[in-house]
């Protein structure tokens, strides 16, 4: 079993890369919207804010795992979700039918509400318009 230190770690590393690309796109976004030059760094792909993504990510994860209230909350989160009763395969299975079949059942319940109501007010408003 994996310690609680290396599920917290591993945890800001995945939250690090995810900040990472969310980051890259919104500064690839911006800089196409603003029409400045985005220079290719390492290759093609690499570019001038991907790297300014990535340097602000790193900062970002590092900073917030050497803040101590959040490394603390992070560690207190990884032991309430160890006592989990996590559900079993079957169980997970069967609860995700029950969803699926009670989605369907509603979007028919809403669908027929949705055609009586637009009958309805079709009605009104043909006998509100001038003829």
């Amino acid at each position: 079993m994996r310690s609680i230190g290396t599920l917290v770690a591993v945890f800001f590393i995945g939250a690090t890369a995810l900040l990472w690309v969310v980051l890259d796109k919104l500064l690839t976004s911006v800089w196409a919207i603003a029409g400045w030059i985005n220079p290719s760094w390492i290759g093609q792909r690499f570019t001038m804010t991907t790297g300014i993504a990535l340097a602000v990510a790193v900062a970002a994860g590092f900073l917030t795992w050497r803040n101590k209230t959040t490394n603390e909350l992070s560690r207190e989160v990884v032991v309430e979700l160890k006592k989990v009763s996590w559900p079993t395969y079957p169980e997970a299975r069967a609860a995700t039918i029950v969803v699926i079949v009670f989605s369907f059942i509603m979007a028919a319940i809403l669908g027929v509400f949705d055609m009586a109501y637009s009958s309805a007010s079709d009605g009104l408003f043909r006998a509100a318009l001038p003829k």
